[in-house]
Order: C-alpha cells, then structure tokens, then sequence
C-alpha cells in the first residue's frame, strides 16, 4: 500500500482530507434522501436508514501476534469512510494484530493494514485494497442533543449487522484514561460493537461504539466522530503525535471556583511547571488558574484535548488568573513526555501525630519520604487518615498526600496545621497545597 501524502487538516466542507491520489478521506455529505434533520420522524424511518447505511458497516477479525492456530481472538466491527478503501473501528480491536479480515454486509472479505492506531484515544485507521466500496459521511458531533435518536450498527457476539436504536442519554461522560468525552446512549451495545458506527436519524456517523458499563443495562458509550475527524490526518500519516504545555492541571473546585467568581467547571488549575518544559520560561506559576486557551473558555478536560491536538510548534494564548489579576501568556508547545510514574510514601515512625481537626489525621513526614518527595527540611506533614464523608475528603484529598501549605502558609508541623483548623469558622473556605508524589495539588473546601 503506498504512503499516504498530502494531508493538510481535517475538512469543514462537505469531504474531509486528502487521501491516495488527493481522493477525499471522507465524507461529510451526501444525507440519504428523506433523512433531514428538520423531517416529520416516523419510525419507518429507521428501515429506511439501515438499509442506507448497513452497506458501509463491517466485521473486523484479528488473529495478534503469536497468536496459536484456529478462531481469531479478536472480533469487532467498523464502517467504510470513503470508496477506496479507508475505514474506522477501535484500536483495541485490532491491537498489535498480524492479521486483519474484514467482511463486507454483501459477504464479500479483504484483508486490511493498519495505517495508524493511537490507544489514548481507541481510534485506529484501516485500508483494505478495494474501489467503489459503499461509504458512510462523518457528522458534526458538537451538534448533537441528549434525546436525539440513535442508531447503533454492529456484529455484538458475532451477530453481524445487528441494529439496535436509542436515544442520547447524556453527553460529555469522562474517561480519564482517555484523552476526550463520551456520548452516553441507550441503545443496545454489546461485546463485538466495539469500532462501530454510531449513526443520527439523518444517516451520519456522529459516534463510534466503544464501551459499555457491565453492571447497568441500557448504557453504552460512544467516542464524538469529531474527536476521529481531528485526529484523522495524523492516523493516515500512521502516528499521532501530541503536543503539551509542560504544566500538571486539576479540575477548579467548587469552593474555589466560588470564592473567585468563575462559572462552576470553569478553568483548571496550574498543580506543577515542569522544570525544562514548554512553559517553563514564562509567567506561569503553581496555583495560577488557565480560563481560556485560545480565546476558548476551557475546563480541565477541554484544556488537556485542545493542546494534546493543537500541534507541536503551535504558539498557545493563555488567559491566566493569579489571585484577582487576569494577564496574557502566550506559550510554544512543545512535544508531549510521557510522565513518570511518581513514588510516594505512606511510612511513619513519628511520635508528632493523631487527628488535626475536620477528620484528618498526620504525621511528621519521614526522612525517606522527604528525600523521595524532594521536600525542604522542616516541611510538610503527612495525611495517614482522611475520615470518609469528612470535608477534606470529599474535597479530594487521599490518604499519603502532604499537606505543604495551609492558605499561603508553610505547614512545619501538625501544631501549625490543627492551629490553621481551629482559626476558621463555619462557612470559611479553607485552602491546602498538597504534594501528591512529585506533583504539586490545590485543595480547597468549605468549613461546616
């Protein structure tokens, strides 16, 4: 298969980016007829998009590597995105396979390569050898509204081209693990949906089925088809390569969204600069509150999606509160490091500990735990117990963090902690820097 050249950024029109031969690398149009948006729904209307669309969906089986004679081991599903040959499904459902067999809807079978594939986001790029095959066109997902209906088109337990429909149940559902958002529905999603097109009532994909919750019924997810789009020419150029701006982020809490008049959700908090990294060299401290990224108000999941995509090299305006103060930075981003994993220390041995007040319990932090921290000698005290339900707690905070800072000041000790706690009174906002392995954390919560 040739090298695929030529691909400049993800369309706004009605095709998407160049693939072999400058051939669209997917569609964004035409609707099938009948399937407008602003249509009367009939439930007729259903057959009618199944039979419009089934054609372009697949099932996708892989024999991974070293893999013993007999049944491939991994079966999934996925759509065709243009005639000549490109389709989507999940990167799990391929992995690091040798071999990959797709199977059209009309029985015909070819065998596909991976292009690219990048496990953060579960995408993976395929191309078979083959013209004229039937296609589906890409939505716009930042359009779609909880209650909207859904189809979904898969090969769930090997039962291929199974339709199942539904509604939007919710959207922008987190993952941690991955890099964006997904659309709840409740559309039947089972093993063997995993990569397949989810579709709207107007026949375009606006979701590819990937998980499903197994102790609830009726609750499948789905990752946005813009999230595909974006990442779409950098898989047909076979990696995906990320961006970062060199700092650790936290969501905003409610306390001290509250206490700084942002929207609730809004910004995310600066946690560490990384020494070296991308923002480094400017005005960007521990503690400071990212509100937009580009001109875009952004949350902490928003912030980590737009500069993991925005592109090495990409010189990024930042809008930055500090106290009451808002200023401009603007930063280069740099490639992204995957961070190290961070060892901490939940050993004790101090006499100078017990419950401080508002349901925590310290210690004095260990000479090992202090050289593995990197912490000044004399501070810092480490949590041993945070009572369940308690306000610290709830606020986030985990048994072996330590506590560095009790409202802009240096903790030395649990005196000076338990001193800070009965200071305050109810309804006062109590605010904590944390350091969580090698990583700086702000907590805030309210007194009760």
């Amino acid at each position: 298969m040739p090298l695929l050249l030529g691909l400049l950024g993800v369309a706004t029109s009605v095709v998407g980016s160049q693939g072999f031969g400058g051939e669209p690398l997917w569609s964004e149009g035409p609707i099938p007829e009948g399937m407008g948006r602003d249509d009367v729904f009939r439930f007729s209307s259903f057959a009618e998009l199944a039979r419009a669309v089934s054609p372009a969906v697949v099932n996708i089986t892989s024999e991974p590597v070293g893999a013993s004679l007999g049944p491939p081991s991994m079966v999934g599903s996925g759509f065709i995105i243009s005639a000549d040959g490109f389709l989507m499904t999940n990167a799990h459902v391929v992995g690091e396979a040798k071999q990959v067999l797709v199977t059209l809807a009309d029985k015909r079978q070819f065998e596909a390569t991976v292009v690219g594939s990048d496990p953060p986001t579960d995408l993976a790029l395929l191309h078979m050898d083959a013209v004229d095959l039937p296609s589906v066109s890409l939505g716009d997902s930042d359009k779609v509204e909880v209650g909207e209906w859904v189809m979904a088109i898969g090969s769930p337990l090997g039962l291929d081209h199974t339709v199942t429909v539904g509604v939007i149940s919710a959207l922008g559902r987190a993952n941690p693990e991955l890099y964006a958002d997904f659309i709840q529905t409740d559309a039947s999603i089972n093993p063997g949906n995993s990569g397949g097109p989810l579709f709207s009532v107007t026949g375009e994909v606006i979701g590819i089925n990937t998980a499903i919750n197994p102790l609830g019924q009726g609750i499948g997810f789905a990752l946005p088809i813009n999230v595909a789009k974006t990442l779409l020419p950098m898989l047909a150029n076979g990696t995906v390569e990320r961006s970062w701006l060199g700092i650790t982020i936290q969501p905003v809490s409610r306390e001290l969204s509250s206490d700084l008049g942002l929207r609730l959700g809004q910004g995310a908090v600066v946690s560490s600069v990384v020494e070296g990294g991308p923002a480094s060299g400017v005005d960007l401290l521990e503690g400071d509150i990212i509100v937009t990224f580009a001109g875009e108000e952004v949350d902490h999941r928003r912030l980590r999606w737009l500069t993991s995509t925005a592109g090495v090299g990409t010189v990024a305006k930042l809008e930055v509160l500090r106290g009451d103060r808002r200023h401009q930075v603007s930063v280069e981003l740099g490639p992204l490091e995957q961070p190290q994993e961070l060892i901490g220390s939940n050993a004790g041995g101090s006499a100078a500990s017990g419950s401080v007040g508002l349901g925590l319990h310290v210690e004095l932090v260990d000479e090992a735990t202090r050289m593995a921290l990197d912490l000044e000698a004399g501070t810092g005290v480490l949590v041993t117990e945070c009572e369940a339900g308690s306000p610290p707690c709830l606020a986030g905070m985990l048994e072996g963090d330590v506590i560095t800072h009790f409202d802009d000041r240096v903790v030395h000790s649990s005196d000076d902690l338990a001193q800070g706690l009965r200071d305050v009174a109810a309804g006062d906002i109590v605010r904590l820097q944390l350091r969580r392995g090698r990583s700086e954390a702000f907590l805030a919560f309210t007194v009760p």
